[in-house]
């Protein structure tokens, strides 16, 4: 009877040892439930949140893209107009080329003649087409940088006298759109029927001074 007894009472403290373990889980089971409710809740805000997000990113991506090539464009355009009023025979058309690696921009111009033959300035054109280019592109950059004062130094020393005094033209109608600009060169045919401010220098012991300003209106 006393063994039957023990028993019983084994039995009884294990079911009350499994009843503490149940309501254990059952309130980590609530917790639980609890958490995945507001899981759901977070996500249900969340998730059309990131949408909007991924939308938004890939408009942005599209405007800047299309962003880039209104300038690349722009550039472009005002090469191919300038090419065209020094080298009228030519008839190239500019096309710059550029790629982003690593968020570094590399880019490249070439000439596209009228065969359709891709040419690099750089090893297939004369020392004067190379600083028409740089010519044009700086400023060209310099007024989407929203800038007005170009400086150059030795102004197209590798052009003709022809072509220095076609420049005028060029240079002119910079001027005009309202670009200060400041040139250093031995010889001024590309400026010479413009209104300007003359400085006249002079080297000496290796000092650089102005003795004379002249004015032509």
């Amino acid at each position: 009877m006393r063994s039957r007894l023990n028993s019983l009472r084994a039995a009884h403290m294990n079911m009350a040892k499994e009843l503490e373990v149940l309501k254990a889980n059952n309130a980590r089971a609530e917790y639980l439930k609890s958490k995945v409710n507001q899981a759901d809740e977070y996500l249900t805000f969340v998730v059309p949140y990131i949408e909007g997000l991924n939308k938004l990113l890939t408009v942005t991506k599209d405007e800047y893209a299309k962003y880039q090539e209104k300038r690349i464009h722009f550039i472009e355009n005002s090469l191919s107009d300038n090419i065209a009023k020094l080298f009228p025979n030519e008839y190239f058309i500019p096309k710059i080329l550029y790629s982003l690696e690593r968020n570094n921009i590399r880019s490249e111009l070439i000439l596209i003649d009228e065969d359709k033959n891709e040419r690099h300035p750089r090893i297939t054109e004369g020392g004067f087409m190379q600083e028409l280019i740089a010519f044009t592109s700086s400023i060209k950059v310099l007024e989407l940088l929203g800038s007005k004062t170009f400086y150059l130094d030795e102004a197209f020393s590798k052009a003709s006298t022809i072509n220095k005094e076609r420049m005028s033209e060029v240079i002119k109608g910079y001027i005009d759109e309202g670009l200060q600009m400041i040139l250093i060169s031995q010889s001024s045919e590309c400026y010479q029927d413009l209104p300007r401010r003359e400085f006249i220098l002079e080297k000496k012991d290796k000092v650089c001074n102005i003795v004379d300003v002249k004015d032509f209106e």
